[in-house]
């Protein structure tokens, strides 16, 4: 089940039309996989909207965390033994670097930013480019405040992004 563009309509099937309609959802796209079983089908639907998260959630300046910080699985700190704590934190919160301006170039090309605004957002990266090693992005940072830069200390996919994406917004230039 994903968001679709303004005007797509509801393209469904089953049970979940019933639900998405009674909840006021016009546009989105998605799939039944597994039950036929329209019951189950309502309920599967149910549960999903119940798990949506906003991207707020997410967000952290200049990344975006792996998982919302008030999922239970979530931890917020990528520390300690590799086995019994950093593996645990890889996929559940810490955030990513390079994923940032991708999001932030979707909000931009779906409209729900200006081009400004995008800038703005992407400018949040500098406090990153600024540590650690100079004018290189890290990995990965905690998904806790105050998002220390973790993992590889310039990794050439998050420079790369931020650049690109900069670019394509015209808020730089290549050279």
């Amino acid at each position: 089940l994903k968001p679709a563009p303004d005007g797509t309509g509801l393209i469904v099937g089953g049970g979940m039309r019933p639900v998405l309609e009674a909840v006021g959802i016009r546009d989105a796209i998605g799939k039944s996989l597994g039950s036929k079983n329209r019951l189950n089908v309502v309920k599967a639907t149910m549960n999903a909207l119940l798990k949506l998260r906003s991207a707020e959630e997410i967000v952290i300046p200049g990344g975006l965390r792996s998982l919302a910080a008030g999922d239970g699985r979530y931890r917020g700190v990528y520390t300690g033994d590799e086995d019994t704590s950093r593996k645990q934190a890889y996929h559940n919160g810490t955030a990513w670097m390079w994923q940032f301006p991708l999001f932030v170039e979707a909000l931009a090309a779906s409209g729900e930013v200006d081009r400004a605004k995008a800038l703005s957002l992407l400018a949040s990266s500098v406090e990153n480019l600024n540590a650690g090693c100079l004018c290189q992005l890290s990995e990965i940072a905690d998904g806790d405040a105050p998002h220390a830069e973790k993992g590889c200390a310039a990794q050439a996919w998050s420079v790369s992004e931020l650049l690109r994406v900069l670019i394509a917004l015209g808020g730089g230039e290549a050279r």
